[in-house]
């Protein structure tokens, strides 16, 4: 059994496998491994526990599960021993369900099994006769609340029975804390002074996707290339053809040189092999200034290129196809929870609205013609999907670009901007103009996350560059202020806060303490925060800039003004209580 030609292009994954220590912080230790191998011998482990694969978007985790996929049935073929490979694509899965439920859809819709029954798959499972493989439980999470997504979990650990194997994959954004890893990879709860094991709930052995060395994105560049040529030609390659791609991939490769880091994924690299086969790519476009951005900027213009040089596609240029398919992504993130999977039926009518009709009659005949023009694959029926999660992140941030945030935009572009999506906005051109957004804050902002000011600062080059460019009177100014002072500027920070408290209006103030506690919670998590005043004892700065705010306001003369808790403050930890 062979999965589409992966054979002739894969490079076998290494990976590290991930260590705790008695806090239950994760280190890497020791060399990488080949995870084929790793996987080998815990399949003829006794009872070992079960595996999670963890990797970015694009580290090949779906190409691993392929190639095992692959191997595992082809030994099932010749020995009636071995364990049969079955492999479940998580990302199918929209609410929580039972696993009965699951299977049932999974063998009697998707995949037909005659006679298949539960119970009996539930006794193969046990008696070590299968080798589960679930694909993308990062993909169920963007669909899911945290409490269904555990719940779902739990479902899928009820496989982990007996002899069974049970191999499960995914990106690490799927989590949004470390107590959230740590309940689902390691089966514990933090409770306040330390953690309880959950019963029933297994504890995985991890492994981390290693990005390629730059021999191996060499080869597989090389490898690839030839896969497509031999596909192309339908026969055996002269040494003239085999000559050409091994320029081509010298060509590419250089480029990749550039910027190694970004070609170690193995989606960049495979992206830069697609717009190689395009005999009109010109690897000199980058110009040096190879980024994630102006790499997927490239791929997509290549990709409408292509399509609107076919004489039916024509009537619809590709700069509206490409708008159809950021409004398509934008609604997903949006009304989906971030699937990148849907039915044609259920694309709001009002996604095609001002775009050309091209040939189309009607709204039907539209949005076939955009269907079938667009950069998606289709499975059964009217299902069509995003071919990589990474294609629609860069599409959103795309748009969010197209469309600075207005002030009373920032608390919807809070929600967009997450994981890949702040990844590609981080990589904007300059003329993007991302680092003037935070310009815009204002009263009518919404409810913004310390992560998003944080994005904003970043973009604008710095905190302290972005509090020193808002307007003064922005009810925001004094929180990013705060926030861009270091760590450890304890005095300048109180100073900020009690001036804010005695003379700001209520809705600065109240901007400013229902933040605060968040971004030093924030600063703790990332272990920036000081070793000592971690609160820097702000509780009496606060307390006594209200009497003070209070006092001034009856017109009395404060006894108790904020100025004498700027002064530094004995630590929480030389008091030992609180009082």
């Amino acid at each position: 059994m062979t999965v589409d030609g992966l054979n002739r292009y894969y490079i076998p994954a290494r990976a590290r496998q991930a260590h705790y220590d008695d806090q239950h912080k994760s280190a890497l230790r020791g060399d990488d491994v080949s995870l084929f191998e790793a996987v080998q011998d815990w399949l003829v482990e006794n009872r070992p526990p079960p595996l999670a694969i963890l990797g970015g978007y694009g580290a090949g985790k779906s190409s691993f599960a392929k190639r095992l996929m692959a191997d595992q049935a082809n030994k099932a073929l010749s020995d009636p021993t071995a364990r049969r490979p079955v492999l479940i694509k998580l990302g199918n899965i929209t609410r929580s369900s039972s696993l009965d439920s699951l299977l049932g859809s999974l063998f009697t819709s998707e995949y037909v099994v005659r006679g298949y029954s539960f119970p009996r798959f539930k006794e193969l499972n046990a008696k070590g006769r299968l080798l589960i493989i679930l694909d993308g439980f990062d993909e169920m999470k963007h669909a899911m609340t945290w409490t269904e997504f555990r719940n779902e979990i739990q479902e899928l650990n009820a496989l982990n029975d007996g002899e069974s194997r049970v191999l499960l994959l995914g990106r690490p954004t799927a989590f949004t804390s470390d107590d959230e890893h740590l309940e689902v990879l390691r089966g514990r709860r933090r409770i306040a002074g330390g953690t309880r094991r959950l019963h029933d709930w297994p504890e995985f052995r991890e492994y981390d996707l290693e990005p390629f060395t730059r021999a191996e994105r060499i080869r597989f560049v090389e490898q690839l290339l030839l896969s497509i040529e031999l596909d192309r030609c339908g026969e055996a390659l002269s040494d003239a053809q085999i000559l050409s791609v091994e320029g081509r991939a010298q060509e590419v490769n250089a480029l990749a040189d550039l910027e190694d880091e970004v070609f170690g994924k193995t989606v960049h690299a495979k992206i830069l092999v697609d717009l190689a086969v395009d005999p009109d790519f010109d690897p000199g476009a980058f110009k040096g200034n190879v980024t994630r951005w102006s790499l997927y900027s490239e791929f997509f213009a290549m990709l409408a290129r292509r399509e609107t040089s076919k004489a039916a596609r024509s009537p619809i240029e590709g700069e509206h196809r490409l708008e159809f398919l950021r409004r398509v992504a934008l609604w997903l993130w949006e009304e989906r929870d971030g699937m990148t999977s849907f039915r044609a039926s259920d694309i709001p009518t009002q996604t095609f609205m001002d775009l050309p009709d091209g040939d189309a009659d009607n709204p039907e005949e539209k949005r076939r013609e955009y269907l079938a023009g667009a950069f998606l694959e289709r499975k059964a029926a009217d299902t069509f999907f995003f071919p990589h999660r990474s294609f629609a992140e860069f599409l959103i941030a795309e748009h969010l670009v197209r469309h600075r945030p207005a002030s009373g935009q920032h608390e919807h572009y809070d929600k967009l901007i997450q994981g890949g999506v702040e990844t590609f906005l981080q990589d904007a051109p300059p003329e993007a103009r991302v680092g003037e957004w935070g310009m815009s804050l204002s009263a009518n902002s919404g409810i913004l996350s310390i992560e998003y000011l944080m994005f904003l600062g970043a973009a604008a080059g710095g905190l302290d560059i972005l509090a020193e460019a808002m307007p003064k009177e922005s009810p925001w100014q004094p929180l990013v202020g705060v926030f861009a002072l270091p760590v450890n500027a304890v005095n300048e920070r109180r100073e900020i806060i009690a001036n804010t408290i005695v003379s700001a209006p209520l809705e600065t103030v109240a901007l400013l303490l229902c933040r605060i506690s968040r971004y030093w919670a924030l600063l703790s998590e990332l272990d920036m925060a000081p070793k000592e005043d971690v609160l820097c004892d702000y509780s009496q700065v606060v307390a006594a800039a209200l009497i003070t705010r209070g006092i001034g306001l009856s017109g009395k003369t404060s006894r108790c003004p904020a100025t004498q808790f700027l002064k530094p403050q004995p630590s929480s930890s030389t008091w030992g209580v609180q009082p």
